[in-house]
């Protein structure tokens, strides 16, 4: 049985590859009644008496040794004798050649109309043929039995009766009638059916081109012959002419063709006989009872098995064996051979070949098996622990599953655990990490792997000077040399990642000088600002035009090299079905996308509404997991096959709803509204793991990081135990620094972001501030551009967690001061004045007079007036009285916010230079009719007046009276100014300001007089439902519920 198992996968292989051609001889068309060709050469000599057996047998007169007297044994048996009709090849050719000489071709004609000319059905063998989709279908049957199939397969195929058609018809897929058809049953035809003597000896000029046609197909295709047995002439003489062919082309490396029998009576000498004409024979006869009773059909004795064994050709999930257990081990040992070559295969891969009837999941690297005997029957194979056992637990490994799990509500869990940390590990992978490039550079010269040496070299240097698309090219050159006619899965293998990589290396050349134009346009842009104060919103909107047109042209090129690629990987996949996770990441992983998102509405609802629901199932972490499971897989898989994946948004988007799945098991109680009466969903927070903080570094970008935070209301992270968090930042900061890349300054702002939301010890911010410094110190490599790219991350931690007490701090501040670091208008501008305001009690003199210096050496006066704004604090501090002076001589000459600032912290008191101020910007803002500006400087002006107003730094607005030109556009001011005649309808509580006004004690108790003006029941309903903000909520309830 083992045999014909094997036969049947070798087949399936071969049908794959798009190989097979299958002969049908007559004993196909005999399940639907047409006579075969023994029945009729012994009807053609019973019509011509033909006897010649007979006459020369020696059974028919013997002697008797005792009597004397002749014995004619043949009668003995009512003369059926079963020698009587054992033709030889030359007599089933000779005996129609009789007939046609003695009766003449119309008798002939008409013999072959009488046989088969007759209306036949077609059977489910001819069915099964094209549910198989074999290449081509060679038959040496007359009837239609093939072409009349209701299957849509046949659809497919150009039916070939002549050379004349092979020639003239189109197609790709042929069933070629290589003896005539039974429309050639007439006398201008019947030369091109094959039957008799002279047909066989004329073939070769009767049917030159369908002959040479058949043997062309020797080269790269096999053959599989059904409905012939061993004895089959016609079998035979195809075969004869096939084998003499092929040796004497100097044919090698053929894989053997198949013959399909119901039995072989003598296996040793049958198989010796068709093997040496490279022709496999399989013994339907070892069918097992299983597999036939898997495949009931209505067929006779002799057709059942060979339906049979075409249905296992055609159905891939149909099993071997009855015992379960065998069949899973037989499967998983198969799988073994096809996913060799790779160091990472999908979980999805391994579990479509389990195929466990009752489903499993994996979690957090275990695989969940929810059928207790399918656990036991997988337990069972993997504890024998032998060469088999041990096979299969690599593969699982492989697949990311280290363990298996059966939990059941009534039972004790089930676990069995088959790899540690220890043997799970990747060196280089486990460093990339840790963020450790300096060590994986060290490493690399001794890596054997050209594919593992490129994707790292890919990691840390992207495509600078050209590193990694020399090494792909060098691997180019040693694949062009492999015959691509007789490729290993190792070859393809390699060949596919080969062929993804260079694509992806090629397609970063296009974004590494898009990056170099985008940035060259973008420092036009910010010199154009420097000196005024335009909105960065102009740089943003140019921006987004050239990263439109730049990302239009990479996603054209990116596409069509995908493409190509997708080409050879359907030809792979046919092997093995692991490429097919290569095709999908070649995609736009659209489906699993969606599967994702999908995924994350649900998750949402563990957390999001923990306190009004109780909702079961899951895990203590919602659905996180089945997430992690995808991302991981997708994740894993492409870093271990060393696919050049990394600096391809593909990964973001696949990291994206898991990265927010992580984030809304931070959701917080005080967000919801709870009703205990309605039960409580029991769920944590889940703490990052090194994966989880690699994907966010590498593959979210900050705002989009931000955003989500926001959203799912997150002020603080956790980290699993034992984390190194210092030691991975302290290896950051050290490879960013000795391997810059224009992507590493998004890299540590989100570092920065991760840091001011987690707790650290004394210690360890002290640690990570070393961190911090090793990275932005300059040196006579690294310039002061590094401190400048660092400035958000660095406010972000020290806004968390600054200690008065670390003398490190005082390092940085003397780094920050630096003249260098105030000339970014937009981008850095509140890090920078944020970080020089909190590290201020750190100046000294020194730092003192180094501000000074700084602002002495500058002649500009926007200067003059900015640099003092942003060390004012240090000033102050040691000499408050020329400094104050300073500020309010130079006021006309800082802006809007910075004066507001001053006048918030009390350095300068509200008098009449700064109403002056005021009164002189409004008036030096042009506007142009029905034009809006954004932002709207005259808006944000007048707003920062109405708040200075509403915290009492503007006592009065009476001496401002140039205010009362701006009543009309600004409802603020016209209350404030007109509050008798003013609209109170006007009032608007999602509006801050408003709710600024109604918090405030001199102003709520007017405004409140007049809330049936503004406030009704509709907005009650709007608060209640929840579609107020924050501030908006707590002013309702508080003073405008009833």
């Amino acid at each position: 049985m083992d045999k014909i198992i094997e036969q049947i996968e070798k087949i399936r292989e071969i049908n794959k590859q798009h190989k097979l051609v299958i002969f049908v001889g007559a004993g196909v068309s005999r399940n639907s009644g047409v006579c075969s060709w023994l029945d009729l050469v012994k009807d053609i000599a019973i019509r011509i008496d033909y006897n010649d057996i007979c006459e020369n047998c020696k059974m028919k007169n013997l002697i008797c040794s005792e009597c004397g007297e002749t014995l004619e044994l043949c009668s003995f048996d009512n003369y059926k004798c079963q020698y009587k009709r054992n033709y030889s090849p030359d007599e089933f050719l000779k005996i129609p050649q009789y007939f046609y000489e003695e009766k003449g071709e119309e008798q002939y004609i008409q013999l072959l109309n009488e046989k088969f000319g007759g209306n036949y059905t077609p059977n489910i063998i001819d069915d099964i043929i094209f549910e198989i989709k074999p290449e081509h279908i060679i038959t040496t049957n007359y009837d239609h039995l093939l072409e009349d199939t209701k299957n849509i397969n046949v659809s497919k195929y150009t039916i070939i009766k002549s050379d004349k058609e092979l020639l003239t018809k189109p197609g790709k897929h042929y069933i070629i009638k290589m003896h005539g058809d039974k429309d050639d049953f007439d006398k201008c035809r019947i030369n091109n059916i094959v039957l008799k003597e002279d047909d066989y000896l004329k073939y070769s000029h009767t049917h030159e081109i369908i002959e040479s046609y058949i043997k062309s197909l020797l080269f790269d295709k096999t053959f599989m012959f059904v409905g012939y047995s061993l004895s089959d002439n016609n079998l035979k003489l195809i075969m004869s002419y096939i084998d003499y062919y092929a040796k004497s082309q100097g044919i090698k490396n053929r894989s053997p063709h198949y013959l399909i029998t119901n039995k072989i009576e003598h296996k040793e000498r049958d198989n010796k006989y068709w093997k040496n004409k490279n022709v496999e024979v399989v013994d339907l006869s070892t069918l097992s009872n299983f597999m036939k009773e898997k495949t009931p059909c209505e067929l006779s004795i002799y057709g059942k098995p060979l339906f049979s064994f075409l249905t296992y050709i055609k159905n891939y999930n149909l099993p071997f064996y009855e015992d379960k257990k065998e069949q899973l081990k037989y499967t998983l040992l198969k799988s073994v051979n096809s996913v060799e070559p790779f160091n990472r295969i999908s979980y999805t891969t391994l579990l479509s070949i389990c195929a466990f009837s009752h489903g499993a999941e994996l979690q957090n690297g275990s695989l969940i098996i929810f059928d207790e005997t399918e656990y036991n029957n997988l337990l069972n194979i993997l504890e024998q622990n032998d060469l088999d056992s041990l096979k299969i637990k690599n593969c699982f490994i492989k697949s990311g599953i280290y363990s298996i799990h059966h939990k059941s509500n009534f039972n004790a869990p089930l676990f069995y655990r088959f790899a540690t940390d220890e043997e799970k590990t990747d060196e280089l992978l486990n460093l990339s990490m840790m963020w450790a490039y300096p060590e994986i550079i060290n490493r690399l010269p001794t890596i054997n792997n050209k594919f593992e040496r490129a994707y790292y070299n890919s990691l840390i240097f992207k495509t600078k000077d050209n590193i990694c698309l020399d090494l792909l090219s060098n691997i180019e050159a040693e694949v062009n040399k492999r015959d691509f006619k007789y490729l290993t899965l190792r070859d393809k293998y390699e060949i596919s990642i080969q062929r993804f990589n260079q694509f992806a290396i090629r397609t970063l050349d296009e974004y590494k000088y898009r990056e170099y134009y985008f940035e060259k346009e973008r420092k036009k842009e910010l010199r154009k600002i420097n000196d005024s104060e335009k909105s960065k919103k102009e740089v943003e909107k140019n921006e987004s035009k050239l990263s439109e047109k730049y990302d239009k042209n990479s996603d054209n090129l990116k596409n069509e090299q995908w493409n190509k690629l997708n080409i050879f990987l359907d030809i792979a996949s046919k092997e093995s079905r692991a490429f097919e996770s290569i095709k999908k990441i070649c995609g736009n992983n659209g489906e699993e996308i969606n599967k994702l998102n999908n995924l994350l509405l649900k998750h949402e609802e563990y957390y999001m509404r923990k306190s009004t629901i109780a909702k079961y199932g899951g895990t203590i972490y919602g659905d996180l997991f089945k997430l992690q499971a995808i991302v991981y897989d997708y994740y894993y898989f492409y870093k271990k096959n060393y696919l050049i994946l990394d600096w391809f948004n593909n990964v973001s988007k696949m990291c994206e709803p898991y990265i927010k799945a992580i984030l809304c098991t931070y959701y917080p109680d005080e967000y919801q509204f709870s009703n205990p009466a309605f039960g409580r969903t029991r769920v944590k927070p889940y703490p990052f793991n090194l994966t989880d903080i690699n994907m966010i570094i590498r593959h979210v970008k900050y705002k989009d990081f931000d955003s989500w935070l926001s959203y799912y209301k997150v002020f603080n992270l956790s980290l699993i135990d034992d984390l190194p968090i210092t030691e991975i930042f302290d290896n950051f900061c050290i490879s960013i620094r000795s391997f810059w890349l224009t992507e590493y300054a998004e890299h540590i702002n989100l570092f920065g972001k991760i840091l001011s939301l987690i707790e650290l010890s004394k210690d360890d911010c002290h640690k990570i501030l070393l961190s911090f410094l090793k990275l932005v110190t300059p040196d006579d490599k690294i310039s002061i551009a590094m401190l400048r790219t660092c400035l958000k991350a660095l406010w972000l931690f020290v806004n968390k967690h600054y200690d008065a007490d670390d003398s490190s701090y005082h390092q940085l501040l003397e780094l920050l001061i630096d003249e260098y670091l105030l000339t970014d208008p937009l981008n850095m501008r509140n890090d920078y004045i944020n970080l020089i305001h909190t590290l201020s009690p750190q100046a000294d003199k020194k730092i003192y007079d180094k501000c000074c210096a700084i602002i002495d050496q500058n002649d500009s006066e926007r200067n003059k007036a900015y640099y003092p704004y942003v060390f004012k604090d240090i000033l102050l501090k040691h000499e408050p009285t020329k400094w104050s002076k300073w500020i309010i001589d130079n006021l006309e000459h800082n802006w809007t916010d910075e004066v507001f600032d001053y006048l918030e912290k009390k350095i300068i008191p509200y008098d009449e230079v700064v109403s002056k101020y005021f009164e002189d910007k409004l008036n030096g803002i042009k506007e142009t009719p029905g034009v809006k500006t954004f932002p709207d400087n005259k808006s944000e002006l007048i707003n920062s007046i109405v708040i200075l107003h509403i915290l009492g730094i503007i006592p009065d607005l009476d001496n401002m009276g140039y205010l009362n030109q701006y009543c009309n556009e600004y409802a603020y001011l016209d209350f404030l100014l007109n509050p008798e005649s003013f609209d109170y309808s006007k009032i608007n509580t999602a509006d801050y300001m408003w709710c600024n006004f109604i918090a405030n004690d001199k102003f709520r108790e007017r405004i409140l007089e007049h809330k049936s003006e503004f406030w009704s029941k509709e907005d009650e309903k709007r608060i209640e439902l929840g579609f107020g903000g924050p501030f908006e909520n707590q002013i309702a309830y508080k003073y405008l519920f009833d």
